[in-house]
């Protein structure tokens, strides 16, 4: 049993590590969109960064809370569960990516990362359909990296559950 934890407690730190790699790449590619709006002459993009990640970590943890849940219980983990854990990676990361690269476009014209707020913009409706074609227009890269994004996401996730799904069937881990 000790076994099957930490196999799981592995493949979960593989997907949390690759968590924290892209959303430091987030923030620098946030930093770099938006370089003009920052003064970084005192401490330096590091140090941007570094701090950056603080808030990274806990928004990585609520993020990945259903996953962590996944792993933890006593389900073998089959082709079906793999595909099931990858999703839910997929989907939870990938949300989030979607709108921190919503916000690379949005910060420069009102100085601040969304909030809930941007819902209500969205919710006003046709003032916001209208300004959509315009959008994918002048922001069409962010869309080629939000896909090249969620399919590493999805590769990655899918690569590491299916050789925890090895180990398992290789060290026979009875859930009894």
């Amino acid at each position: 049993y000790m076994y099957f934890f930490s196999y799981r407690i592995v493949g979960f730190l593989k997907h949390y590590l690759i968590a924290v790699l892209i959303w430091m790449v987030l923030r620098l590619g946030f930093y770099l969109t938006n370089a003009a709006s920052f003064d970084l002459s005192e401490h330096g993009l590091w140090y941007f960064i570094f701090h950056g990640l603080r808030y990274d970590i806990a928004a990585i943890c609520a993020i990945n809370a259903l996953m962590v849940v996944g792993y933890l219980l006593p389900i073998r983990m089959s082709k079906a569960y793999a595909t099931i854990m990858t999703g839910i990676f997929t989907v939870t990361n990938g949300t989030a990516i979607l709108l921190e690269l919503a916000d690379w476009s949005y910060f420069p014209y009102n100085h601040k990362r969304s909030t809930f707020d941007v819902f209500t913009l969205v919710g006003n409706g046709a003032d916001f359909a209208n300004q959509l074609p315009t959008f994918f227009r002048n922001y069409w890269y962010l869309f080629c990296i939000a896909l090249l994004l969620l399919a590493l996401l999805w590769w990655m996730s899918y690569q590491i559950n299916m050789r925890l799904m090895d180990k398992e069937k290789t060290y026979s881990i009875s859930y009894k």
